[in-house]
């Protein structure tokens, strides 16, 4: 069984925030905001001003996780793939087309939408 867990891009403050609890009750977001100083703290959020992206269950091969939205680049393929829900990556791609691939996260969606033309 997965991990299950998320990140948010804060549409206000239009920024990539981990998630710490999430309350459907009120429809907000707890996000951790990392300070220029190295501190961090955490700030609600309603719902409707972020996107949440769940991790799809893999890791790059740096160790770093996929979510939802993040552009990967697969060596194998030798193309950019964009990671997205319901166990697909892109082009239809599933994620177990990808566990044994040589592939890293090089951005995502909404940090670097330059990335996604011509995908």
């Amino acid at each position: 069984m997965r991990e299950i867990k998320f990140r948010a891009w804060d549409k206000v403050e239009k920024a990539m925030r981990d998630v710490v609890g999430i309350d459907f009750g009120d429809n907000t977001v707890n996000l951790t905001k990392v300070f220029p100083n190295g501190k961090t703290g955490n700030y609600w959020r309603d719902l409707s001003n972020v996107v949440l992206m769940e991790y799809i269950g893999l890791k790059d091969m740096y160790g770093n996780e996929v979510y939802e939205g993040d552009i990967l680049y697969d060596y194998d393929f030798g193309m950019r793939i964009v990671a997205n829900r319901d166990n697909e990556i892109g082009w239809g791609l599933l994620k177990t087309d990808l566990e044994n691939d040589k592939f890293e996260v090089i951005g995502n969606i909404f940090e670097d939408p330059e990335l996604v033309s011509g995908i």
